[in-house]
């Protein structure tokens, strides 16, 4: 009796312990301990030829004479069908808008005119 009793208390202790095994082996790294992730010429690849894209796009708007409403939609229906492009992450605010690329790089585009000169390049 004291054999089967003791048996039934370490089957009950090891029991106890599988949930905390479980999660502690599908425990995730937490993204701020880990390295920073280094940015590689390829990763600003695909970005910078959606702005070669923009630049171009506004070269054709100016010449359309195209409102400032205009220029913020075709800019927006660009940026959206690009490739590398984070869906969702497209948020158009009163001075600029701002979205994600796949890569991580985030990325923002002035309605200023003047502001956006001095990006031109």
């Amino acid at each position: 009796m004291k054999r089967t009793l003791s048996t039934l208390l370490v089957l009950c202790m090891l029991l106890s312990m599988l949930p905390g095994t479980i999660f502690a082996t599908k425990a995730t790294v937490d993204p701020i301990e880990s390295e920073p992730r280094v940015m590689t010429e390829e990763d600003y690849a695909l970005t910078d030829l959606v702005w070669d894209e923009i630049h171009a796009l506004e070269d054709e708007l100016e010449d359309e004479n195209a409102s400032r409403s205009q220029r913020i939609t075709a800019v927006a229906s660009l940026v959206e069908a690009s490739v590398n492009y984070v869906e969702g992450s497209l948020f158009i605010g009163d001075e600029n808008m701002t979205w994600m690329t796949d890569e991580g790089i985030a990325c923002m585009y002035t309605f200023d005119e003047e502001e956006r000169e001095g990006t031109k390049g």
